[in-house]
């Protein structure tokens, strides 16, 4: 997917694109976070939640043939249907751009800031054949049934809208259980356009990412509070956002959405089993948190319930038990990740991690390179903003390694010795930030030209010359 970015915070003119493994380099406030918080609340549900307000209130200016004539079918014989295939070949890319250009209004809101002005801030985005194809894979292989009704008094359900997608199929059907006529047909018209527009919209959202996740610099603090158990009812609302409450202004969406992820986390422990069993792809995830706390973290990341608060536990050693808070700042850092895999990931998510080396001793900085790519060959999909040679450095290796036919032999030279680290190189993007630009600087033999790093490591060198002159 390729995206085009203007007048983002220093960004005047930048130009991406997003690979299953993408990194953005550069000194301090160049813009790489920014960038990627935007791009997460684009392809995330804070963006897609305002845009279906948006166009639920007849102010997007733009309709979807195939959305209003599914709704006049239904309103006139109680059903109709959408074939996917279609609506993603000829309206997947103007949806996505309909949000990024909705950003200026609220972008403000998922930052939590009054003080920056994002009024002529331009993204726009490109789908890839690839992106598509990769959207069609997963609409095709996907099987959902919802259902909503409609009642004049609580507690009355008189009218049933259903959605129905059947797996190796495209199209997705709508229809209407009627128990009762005495319902105004005023109210069935806005129910029906609201359940079938979001419907549409959410699992068109979901072919692209299927969930966004992020992981802000801010973890390593927030992930040693205590928290209360969600209830079911904060996970079906748990991405309905309302940027004018003012408890919800003093965190960012970042931030706000981490906390909940690890609440939900806990919420999915009685859960997890039972969606393996379904979904056999999530024990590789699983597997990937054994191997982040065995051979990185050196211990065990579990939850632990005193009364009506749920701490996170390190356990460096049986019948160790530590708080989060007197734990290393390495712990802190990768912890949540552990705890995402092991309870939440699914094919398909996006990643956003903000510096993953934050707090990480060089061979820790390595390994959780390789990570990153054990990562992504599992089907998920990473965006790293990062200041670490020691990473953009081993990517060089990782992508080496994957164009030899030596795999097994090579892989005892890495750290984690694991041949599903390596990467291909048409899955990787790095970009540097800087001059209020972007510049790809992955090389087509897959090195990666770090100046911005190396500029500093002459500096020290001329320095220590002249000390000894």
């Amino acid at each position: 997917m390729k995206i085009n970015i203007h007048n983002l915070g220093v960004i005047q003119d930048a130009h991406i694109e997003l690979k299953p493994l993408t990194v953005f380099i550069g000194e301090n406030g160049t813009g790489k976070t920014w960038t990627a918080y935007a791009l997460a609340g684009i392809f995330g549900a804070f963006g897609h939640h305002q845009y279906l307000e948006t166009y639920l209130a007849g102010k997007a200016g733009f309709q979807y043939p195939p959305i209003e004539e599914a709704i006049k079918q239904v309103l006139e014989n109680g059903t109709g249907k959408i074939n996917l295939a279609e609506f993603v070949q000829n309206y997947a890319e103007i949806y996505f751009n309909q949000i990024a250009q909705s950003a200026p209004q609220w972008i403000n809101g998922f930052m939590a800031t009054q003080r920056v002005n994002f009024e002529h801030t331009k993204i726009e985005l490109e789908l890839t054949e690839s992106s598509k194809l990769k959207m069609l894979n997963w609409l095709r292989a996907t099987q959902k049934k919802d259902e909503v009704s409609i009642a004049v008094k609580k507690n009355s359900p008189l009218i049933f809208l259903n959605s129905l997608k059947e797996k190796d199929t495209d199209e997705l059907y709508y229809y209407l259980k009627v128990k009762s006529q005495k319902i105004p047909q005023a109210i069935v018209n806005n129910e029906l356009r609201e359940f079938i527009v979001s419907e549409t919209f959410k699992i068109i959202q979901k072919a692209l990412f299927l969930n966004v996740y992020i992981f802000p610099t801010e973890r390593i603090t927030f992930i040693t509070f205590p928290f209360s158990p969600i209830q079911n009812k904060d996970v079906k609302r748990k991405r309905t956002y309302n940027e004018n409450k003012n408890d919800e202004m003093l965190l960012s969406t970042p931030i706000r959405d981490f906390l909940l992820t690890m609440a939900i986390s806990h919420d999915m422990l009685s859960k997890r089993k039972a969606q393996e069993i379904k979904q056999p792809d999530i024990s590789r995830f699983i597997e990937l948190a054994n191997v982040l706390e065995n051979d990185i973290l050196l211990g065990n990341v579990s939850f632990e319930e005193r009364g009506q608060q749920i701490e996170l536990i390190y356990s460096p050693a049986e019948n160790v038990k530590l708080e989060l808070n007197v734990s290393s700042s390495m712990v802190k850092e990768l912890a949540p990740l552990a705890i995402y895999l092991r309870y939440v990931a699914q094919p398909g998510d996006l990643l956003v991690i903000d510096e993953p080396e934050m707090n990480l001793h060089p061979a820790a900085q390595v390994e959780i390179t390789e990570f990153l790519g054990m990562l992504v060959n599992a089907g998920l999909n990473v965006l790293i903003t990062t200041h670490s040679p020691y990473i953009v450095d081993h990517l060089s290796n990782l992508i080496q390694a994957k164009q030899t036919n030596r795999l097994t032999a090579l892989k005892e030279h890495f750290y984690l010795e694991q041949e599903t680290a390596f990467i291909s190189k048409d899955d990787l993007a790095v970009y540097l930030f800087e001059d209020n630009t972007t510049k790809n600087i992955l090389a087509e033999d897959g090195g990666v030209d770090w100046e911005t790093f190396s500029d500093i490591s002459r500096s020290l060198s001329r320095i220590y010359s002249k000390i000894i002159a």
